[in-house]
This record gives C-alpha cells, sequence and structure tokens, in this order.
C-alpha cells in the first residue's frame, strides 16, 4: 500500500472501482460528454412501437459508454 494526504484531490479511474452489483457496467464508465448533456437511451422492448415521449423511464434503457 502507499500512504497519502488529503484524498480529495485524488482521481480514480472507473475500471478500478471494485464489482458491486450486476449492472455496475452501465453506471461506472461514462465518458465526458455526457456526464451533463444528456443520456442515449432505446426501449427495453426491441418491439415497442411508441414514440420516444410516450416511453416512461420504467421502459428505457440507458447506454452511458
Amino acid at each position: 500500500g502507499a500512504y497519502y494526504a488529503n484524498p480529495c484531490y485524488t482521481q480514480i479511474h472507473p475500471t478500478c472501482i471494485p464489482v458491486s452489483g450486476d449492472y455496475q457496467s452501465k453506471l461506472t464508465l461514462m465518458s465526458e460528454s455526457l456526464r451533463n448533456d444528456g443520456r442515449v437511451w432505446v426501449p427495453k422492448d426491441v418491439n415497442d412501437k411508441r414514440s420516444p415521449e410516450q416511453i416512461p423511464e420504467a421502459d428505457r434503457d440507458y447506454y452511458l459508454e
């Protein structure tokens, strides 16, 4: 191990975070451009014919990478 002070200024790459859940890969890697500018999503059901405005959050699958 190593000693360090003031960890507030330490940057950690998201791939070094230990796995803590089944869907962690969708939460840890995110490009800078997606942090505040919106998210890319698709309907969870590939056969969903509703317009994007009609698809509720629960029926969306988000991609953050």
